[in-house]
């Protein structure tokens, strides 16, 4: 059966776009990292569903260092194609 796919999206400050990318590239396997809107801070994250609570810890960690990353929203991805 295959795995759900989520998109998780997040307000990060700009300039920490790159570095939650970079940490996220590290988690192999965790998720992938698209950036909606530079300016503006906006990214999603898509994970498989048995990784979010992973990605959530992911995020966590991320707030325990400081940083202000909220989650807008959390939704399944939908193919549009079919």
């Amino acid at each position: 059966m295959k795995d759900t796919v989520l998109e998780v999206r997040l307000k990060v400050s700009p300039s920490e776009i790159y570095y939650v990318s970079w940490n996220l590239d590290a988690c192999e396997g965790l998720g992938l990292l698209r950036t909606d809107d530079a300016s503006g801070g906006r990214v999603t994250i898509f994970t498989p569903y048995s990784q979010l609570k992973f990605v959530i810890g992911f995020i966590d960690g991320h707030r325990a260092e400081g940083m202000s990353i909220e989650i807008d929203e959390i939704r399944e991805c939908i193919n549009e194609e079919q």
